[in-house]
């Protein structure tokens, strides 16, 4: 769900410009918050981000999910017998 906020400020932020503290205010959530998630999720702040866009955070997305991955089967074959 995290990830799937920050693409959507991104998307905004692309398309309309919109601000990040905007789309907190619209959604109803501390603007601080969103700016914390966003470090937390990426290790950079929102300006970096920004610069980087949707095809960047779409990238991290995919190498994290093929890390799990293959965290997840070296260990079902480390549990093998």
């Amino acid at each position: 769900m995290n990830w799937s906020r920050l693409l959507t400020w991104l998307e905004r932020w692309e398309t309309s410009g919109m601000a990040l503290c905007r789309c907190a205010f619209e959604m109803g959530i501390d603007p601080a918050g969103c700016y914390r998630l966003v470090r937390r999720l990426t290790g950079l702040p929102w300006t970096e981000v920004r610069r980087r866009g949707t095809a960047w955070i779409v990238l991290v997305l995919n190498e994290r999910a093929v890390t799990r991955t293959a965290v997840s089967v070296v260990g079902r074959r480390a549990q093998t017998p």
